[in-house]
């Protein structure tokens, strides 16, 4: 932002922070602020401080900034000039002497500013904090639960045992079919002509119970990677505005056009 432009905000929610110039970036001290004199300097004010009691109202006008402050009983304890005051918390603080010169802000430089608002709330550069959610992650956690849910649900739709009615339920339904599983244990070696070794008798079992545990394993972070796309998050979105437009033509050796040019 111009210095000149940022000169007009003080108040907390929406104050100048730092001056960038160049790839240098200069924050500001506590207690310094933008002059919008020509050259725009950085200049630092003593303040008085004004608590805001139980029931006082702090006065603003269209620009947010602080004019006042009327208590409870509607007696005005406060008169200020826009933009000598500073909104902090429960605090008003109020510029009391002549402001002294910190430095000169070059002219080509730029005003860091830093807002603090809630959402539906605007500032006063046109944006706004909205509510937002990561559909990256929601969409991966829809394909990856569903992927892993589907398998179980068939399962337990179609078998005939009554614990495997746990794998309906997702995430936790194939823990809660594995837990249930009764211990398969091999019967005593037979000899069957032809075959060397015995019969494993458990093998469907073990392929099962991995089953399960892969499931539960990719069910459950699924569940999680959704679960955390589905959190809400606060974002400023700016409204682009168009300031300028321009035409012009333009030939490339074997056709005419027209080209548009916008300014925001």
């Amino acid at each position: 932002m111009k210095p000149q432009t940022a000169a007009g905000y003080t108040d907390s929610r929406f104050r100048p922070t730092a001056i960038v110039a160049g790839g240098d970036r200069t924050p500001l001290a506590p207690g310094e602020l933008v002059q919008g004199t020509e050259p725009a300097q950085v200049v630092r004010v003593d303040r008085q401080v004004v608590v805001v009691g139980d029931g006082d109202a702090v006065l603003v006008d269209e620009e947010q900034r602080v004019i006042g402050l009327r208590g409870r009983d509607g007696t005005t304890k406060l008169e200020v000039t826009p933009g000598s005051a500073t909104l902090r918390g429960d605090r008003i603080e109020v510029a009391t002497d002549k402001p002294t010169v910190v430095r000169a802000i070059p002219p080509a430089a730029r005003v860091e500013m830093r807002g603090t608002y809630s959402v539906g709330e605007t500032s006063p550069v046109g944006g706004r904090v909205e509510t937002a959610r990561t559909v990256g992650a929601i969409a991966a956690g829809s394909i990856l639960l569903g992927a892993a849910y589907l398998p179980t649900l068939i399962a337990g739709a179609s078998s005939t045992l009554n614990k495997d009615r746990a794998l309906l339920v997702p995430i936790v339904g194939p823990w809660i079919d594995l837990a249930s599983r009764d211990h398969c244990v091999n019967p005593p070696e037979v000899d069957v002509p032809g075959f060397e070794g015995g019969i494993d008798k458990c093998t469907e079992e073990s392929v099962n119970r991995v089953a399960l545990v892969t499931s539960g394993v990719a069910q459950l972070l699924g569940g999680v990677v959704l679960g955390l796309g589905l959190l809400p998050r606060a974002v400023y979105v700016r409204d682009l505005q168009v300031t300028g437009l321009r035409i012009f033509p333009s030939y490339d050796g074997k056709r005419g056009r027209v080209q548009l040019g916008f300014d925001f």
